[in-house]
């Protein structure tokens, strides 16, 4: 079909890996080279690429596919008007995401067309076209994955390496084992003969970094870390043996160490392993770098004490675990920490007086559009669950279903039933709060927070409330903010998002 002349268009292109990425057969440079020539036929204007060098397009979930997702939000905010890919294997293999997408599409007035045939997928006569493919390359890719476990299998069971080539090796050839790499097995060696001899996973890591020695990561990353240099230090491959889901056995690559040399590490690790220590802290499993997202670890530095303790902090991890983050190494004491976050819990009490305000804001707001949408999904998710007793779903797709439902509620706008309804559990949180110990605390913020983001170098606390409590939270900050500003025990809730060391977001 043609399109009108001088409409804005986006190109579309994917592979699943990144070895696809630069082949001939529907390589990245081949599809946007079908793609620019049609555009010039029907005069386009292209005004953004999507190049998408490794992404599955037959995973069920759209949140799993980012750069997939950017493309399609990018097309409701009205940044083109056509959408071109190669073909609809291209864009998308599961049902359920292809119909969503061409759904969202559709509402945008945004056109996806396949160059390989001119069909306007979102038309009417487009969208059959879509059903009938579609099924083909959902089935496909089923078929594709059946032969691929299979294809590993045999690998296996010929001796050869089933995933990516270790460091220490090159690839030479699909059907050959690897080769070894002289100079990355020489450091291989001295690693595991220090490591028996006491030297660490860290100094092994700055050693190898330092002559310029690059680990293989499909991250990204640059320089070793303590957990590459670990992983490579437990693993069977460099004593000539291979495994693959559980099972072991001799590979046909060359060894780079003995099994005598191999096990002398492995005895360090066993004499050395013990519970590792746990500290009682509050942001155990939540706290996460607000730089970088990464998790933040605690940890114990200094002289003991004469009880024999240490000081505990929150602590960047950073550069141990082999990745780029400018407050890397940073740390705040564990104890300041969590005395703001305490702060703001007990702050935050559901007084009688509050309520009762939220009671009459509920009342007066009446059931909203967005709580009767509440409701319908609540009831839609009771029906998911009844089909998949009945045997009508499985539990796969009713897992997947399900998820996608939850979501939807907690991207509804809070209202006043629900702010209630969120502070009387709120209440009762609360109220657990002053009797609970460190770990049951830790539980407890688990139910109130989504997640706790430290900015170890400002030295500030953000937290980002769960969805059910979300609006429950803003509604009660701006409640002291208004009405308790001076009234003592209660101004510090404004600490929440303003002008405090924590916030919300």
């Amino acid at each position: 079909m043609t399109e009108t002349a001088g409409s804005r268009a986006a190109v579309l292109a994917r592979v699943s890996s990144g070895g696809q990425a630069t082949g001939d057969r529907q390589s990245l440079p081949m599809q946007r080279r079908m793609m620019e020539q049609y555009a010039e036929r029907e005069a386009l204007t292209i005004v953004e690429v999507f190049e998408i060098p490794g992404e599955s397009a037959f995973t069920p979930e759209l949140s799993q596919r980012p750069q997939f997702l950017a493309a399609i939000e990018a097309a409701e905010r009205g940044a083109f008007d056509v959408l071109l890919v190669y073909d609809l294997s291209r864009f998308a293999r599961d049902q359920r995401v292809l119909h969503e997408c061409l759904h969202r599409l559709r509402r945008a007035n945004v056109r996806l067309v396949g160059v390989h045939n001119g069909i306007d997928y979102t038309s009417d006569e487009g969208r059959d076209w879509a059903g009938l493919e579609g099924m083909m390359a959902e089935r496909a890719s089923r078929e594709q994955g059946r032969r691929i476990r299979h294809a590993k299998d045999q690998r296996f069971e010929r001796g050869l390496p089933v995933g990516d080539t270790p460091f220490g090796y090159r690839r030479i050839a699909t059907d050959l084992p690897p080769e070894v790499v002289p100079e990355e097995a020489e450091a291989i060696r001295w690693a595991f003969g220090e490591y028996a001899n006491g030297l660490g996973f860290q100094a092994i890591a700055s050693e190898w970094n330092r002559r310029g020695l690059r680990p293989r990561s499909k991250r990204g990353l640059q320089t070793f870390g303590v957990s590459s240099v670990q992983s490579i230090i437990e693993s069977r491959f460099y004593v000539g043996c291979l495994t693959h889901l559980g099972r072991e056995r001799p590979g046909a690559h060359e060894p780079i160490l003995s099994e005598a040399d191999w096990q002398a590490a492995q005895s360090r690790t066993r004499r050395q392993s013990h519970r590792p220590q746990v500290y009682d802290v509050l942001l155990t499993g939540l706290a996460e770098c607000a730089t970088c997202g990464g998790p933040v670890w605690s940890k114990a530095f200094g002289e003991r004490r004469t009880d024999g303790a240490r000081r505990v902090y929150y602590w960047e991890p950073a550069r141990v675990r082999g990745r780029a983050c400018p407050a890397a190494g940073l740390s705040w004491r564990t104890s300041a920490v969590d005395a703001e976050v305490a702060s703001a819990i007990e702050s935050m009490g559901c007084d009688d007086e509050w309520l009762v305000e939220a009671a009459e804001v509920a009342e007066k707001a009446g059931p909203t559009t967005s709580h009767h949408e509440r409701e319908r999904l609540q009831q839609k998710r009771e029906r998911l669950g009844l089909a998949m007793a009945e045997g009508m779903l499985s539990p796969e797709r009713a897992r997947i279903e399900i998820a996608r439902v939850d979501r939807e509620v907690a991207q509804l706008p809070m209202d006043g039933p629900a702010v209630l309804a969120a502070g009387r559990r709120f209440a009762s949180i609360w109220e657990a709060w002053p009797g609970a110990d460190v770990r049951a605390r830790t539980a407890l913020l688990r139910i109130l927070f989504e997640r706790v983001r430290l900015d170890v170098a400002g030295k500030r606390v953000e937290v980002v409330p769960a969805p059910d409590f979300a609006g429950m939270i803003r509604h009660r900050a701006s409640y002291v903010e208004t009405k308790c500003r001076g009234t003592p025990g209660r101004n510090r809730t404004c600490a929440f998002g303003s002008g405090g060391r924590h916030s919300i977001r």
